[in-house]
């Protein structure tokens, strides 16, 4: 495209469908007509020899195409508001959406100190979250469909992809009160001799404590496995089942359920609960807002 103020508007009319997904939304974002935002729709079209934006029951959903272009339309429009302004500009002023792929425990301990945030700096962001399915979504993180990752199970990151700590996270175990078996607390023996549930965000059975057992030639029975952390407090609290849990969750959540936490009755590795992003929005002046804010609540949560 040439370096010309036509052409970088049809770049803003390209954020703003991207943003709304809706032409008529986002002629009302951009204080265009609707035949007006159409038309340069059009010209994008013919720019980039693809349709971009289709039509759906919602509104209209990008191509591949548009998928591939969005990153640099951005990033673009960023470098241009930077140039202009001569610096970068007020965070309040910036409108979007960010997208993450985490998991309920995140937005547990940290959402809502994280909406309270961006509501008095950022008031026109939109958080849209996402579950990480258990993997680490790096095609999502790639393609720009996914602006930041967040869990403690991502492993070794692939090229291109960058990472922060945001702290180290440990183990309890949680069993509602009253529990028979943990009258006088938790010993060896009544922790392996109990019926578990566990998070599986990968769908199998298996975790840190089963791991941990097979080095002593020993076994749990585990019941079942869920995919959200939030349901293993509530399904523990009205039975008799057991879990070993997260401990910062745990203490924010045995407020809410009747339920005792006691220290696992064996060594048990921790994990780092850690942001993951792709490289090509490491420099945007939001995202590296957004990641420190992050690290600040959770921090501050400690």
């Amino acid at each position: 495209m040439n370096n010309s103020t036509q052409d970088l508007d049809l770049l803003i009319v390209f954020d703003a469908l991207w943003q709304e997904r809706s032409v008529s939304k986002a002629a009302l974002r951009l204080k265009m007509s609707q035949p007006g935002l159409s038309h340069s729709l059009n010209r994008l079209r013919l720019q980039f020899k693809d349709r971009l934006f289709v039509r759906s029951r919602q509104g209209v959903v990008p191509t591949p195409k548009a998928i591939e272009l969005q990153r640099d339309v951005q990033l673009f429009l960023e470098i241009a508001q930077r140039i202009h302004h001569g610096a970068e500009p007020e965070l309040k002023n910036w409108s979007g959406r960010i997208r993450i792929a985490t998991t309920d425990y995140f937005e547990h301990i940290a959402m809502p100190q994280l909406l309270a945030k961006i509501a008095i700096e950022i008031p026109n962001m939109q958080i849209i979250i996402r579950s990480t399915q258990g993997a680490l979504p790096y095609a999502e993180l790639e393609r720009g469909e996914i602006d930041l990752a967040i869990a403690g199970f991502f492993g070794d990151l692939p090229e291109g992809l960058l990472s922060q700590a945001l702290y180290d996270e440990t183990y309890v175990c949680i069993a509602r009160k009253g529990h028979p078996s943990f009258k006088k607390g938790m010993s060896f023996e009544s922790y392996v001799n109990a019926h578990h549930v566990l998070v599986s965000p990968q769908g199998d059975l298996d975790g840190v404590v089963d791991v941990a057992l097979k080095k002593v030639k020993l076994t749990r029975k585990v019941t079942a496995g869920f995919s959200s952390f939030y349901s293993v407090p509530y399904v523990v609290s009205q039975s008799d089942l057991i879990a070993t849990f997260p401990s910062r969750m745990s203490l924010n959540i045995s407020q809410y359920f009747k339920l005792d936490v006691f220290e696992p009755p064996l060594k048990l590795p921790g994990y780092t609960l850690k942001n993951v992003w792709h490289a090509r929005t490491n420099s945007s002046y939001v995202h590296k807002w957004l990641r420190k804010t992050i690290k600040e609540i959770l921090n501050n949560r400690s």
